[in-house]
């Protein structure tokens, strides 16, 4: 039984490989001088000027004029207990769509978190779920829109997956004027949070929908639920895969502080972070 479905990576845009070897100039304690040949090479050479002039670098290596605290843009990864709970299998096709372009069109094609526009496409429909940690309860309060790259951190495991982790790492940082190491420990706080909340069966508040005037269906199209189980067997498997391989250790201690992670462990992410 195959344990993942094929992961297209992601094909960086000019400005995202700037960012990855920015975070690659940081974290590897490189030359500026390192990063301006790299970014000569590959052609962003005029990006990575604007960047420079704007300060860009300077959030990156925790110089920021202003930092936001609560931050402006969060991580919300969804409890693994809560996958499929979604908007998008509680109403049809129609619905969704129609859902997604007037939040599109509230927000006047911009995103809701940093104002800014996707390259291929402004905006994506994202879903806000508040957690009843005491209750237990997952809550949708309304839905957003984002521009791919905010969107693209909201779920960051599965960006990691795509190969974006740095270039999300980096958006997060400058959008909330932290530093690189702080983003990357709200990352692991967030990691740490999904855990908790994985372990809790959650009971689903979809009432805003209903506020909004969208039937929400109980009634899921055969083949959609199929293919749904499927993924929730293999998830199985892997579970019992981990299960069996505690003694593999998840970070190669002789890599960087950032380490390696295991092949094994490789394919549980998957279940893991999306």
């Amino acid at each position: 039984m195959k344990l993942l479905p094929d992961i297209e990576k992601a094909i960086p845009l000019p400005h995202e490989k700037v960012l990855r070897f920015a975070v690659r100039k940081i974290r590897n304690n490189y030359s500026e001088q390192w990063l301006e040949k790299q970014c000569i090479r590959e052609g962003v050479a005029e990006i990575y000027t604007q960047y420079s002039k704007q300060g860009i670098f300077d959030i990156l290596e925790g110089n920021a004029i202003r930092s936001f605290y609560p931050p402006r843009l969060t991580i919300e990864l969804v409890p693994r207990s809560c996958w499929f709970d979604n908007v998008r299998n509680a109403v049809t096709v129609n619905q969704w769509d129609s859902l997604r372009k007037k939040t599109a069109k509230q927000a006047k094609w911009s995103c809701q978190v940093c104002g800014g526009k996707g390259a291929k496409w402004p905006v994506e429909c994202h879903e806000i779920w508040q957690y009843d940690d005491e209750n237990q309860i997952q809550t949708l309060i309304g839905l957003t829109s984002l521009c791919p790259s905010c969107h693209e951190v909201k779920h960051i495991g599965f960006t990691e997956l795509r190969g974006k982790l740095e270039e999300a790492t980096a958006h997060l940082a400058i959008v909330n004027g932290w530093s690189l190491e702080a983003s990357s420990l709200y990352i692991e706080e967030s990691f740490e949070t999904w855990d908790a909340r994985s372990r809790v069966k959650w009971k689903l508040d979809l009432s805003w929908l209903e506020n909004e005037g969208v039937f929400v269906s109980n009634n899921v199209d055969e083949d959609e639920d199929a293919s749904i189980q499927d993924i929730r067997r293999k998830h199985e498997v892997c579970d019992q895969i981990k299960e069996s391989n505690k003694q593999y250790n998840v970070v190669n201690e002789n890599n960087n502080s950032h380490g390696k992670v295991s092949f094994l462990n490789k394919i549980l992410l998957f279940f893991r972070w999306i």
